[in-house]
């Protein structure tokens, strides 16, 4: 597979990042060999991304409620090991994955920058809303409210005192805020809960936002219960 662009400069660029990104042994991003210039078109050589789009596995009639929680999990690892070799993919969106089974591959770094708090947050931030999406699409699936009840994808949700809008997500400035995300998801994945997980981490303050990392934990946690 290949990505082309109109200038050397972007298709390096883009090159240079992802090459960053991929080092180090990491397993879910996708390789780049190199880049070509064909009738003057500067190319991104990437490997084959096996496997389906998230928006494609977002489609899938018979994935399963363990399919979801895999690669939520996978995703949370594939942003940690990104994150490790100071990269932030800055664009995370069901577009922007492919799924091998249960197992996650990061495709298209156009956006990518190097990692800072602000990008950080960012990536987890998207990872919630990808997530979000895959657990609210159909009626296989359905987000419950605190009180049980369900939530559909394009309703406007109270949730701790927050509202969100899906697929994107405001904080109202007069909530309290949560001085513990991370404390919060690792109560509702003592629970088993990854509804409230991902809402957690779509709702809370920028500065709690968990790391990628201590997030894959807490959800490795509740997948293997």
């Amino acid at each position: 597979m290949a990505k082309s662009f109109s200038t050397e400069t972007g298709c390096l660029a883009e090159y240079h990042r992802l090459t960053k990104a991929s080092a180090a042994g990491v397993q879910r991003v996708v390789i780049s060999p190199g880049v070509a210039v064909i009738d003057g078109m500067h190319f991104l050589v990437m490997q084959k991304a096996h496997g389906v789009s998230g928006t494609d596995f977002l489609l899938t009639e018979d994935k399963g409620r363990g399919d979801i929680e895999a690669v939520a999990l996978d995703l949370a690892l594939a942003l940690d090991e990104i994150h490790g070799n100071n990269v932030s993919h800055g664009d995370l969106k069901l577009d922007n994955f492919f799924i091998d089974g249960r197992r996650v591959k990061l495709i298209d770094f156009g956006f990518s920058v190097e990692l800072s708090e602000g990008a950080r947050r960012k990536d987890i931030k998207d990872w919630a809303n990808a997530i979000y999406r895959l657990l609210t699409f159909g009626d296989e699936v359905t987000i419950r409210s605190r009180d049980g009840a369900p939530i559909e994808a394009n309703e406007r949700i109270q949730f701790r005192g927050h509202t969100v809008n899906e697929p994107h997500y405001h904080v109202d400035p007069e909530c309290p805020e949560d001085p513990d995300c991370l404390g919060r998801i690792r109560e509702l994945a003592a629970c088993g809960n990854l509804d409230e997980v991902v809402l957690c981490v779509m709702t809370c303050p920028s500065q709690s936002v968990p790391a990628a990392g201590a997030l894959a934990n807490r959800l490795g946690q509740l997948i293997r219960g």
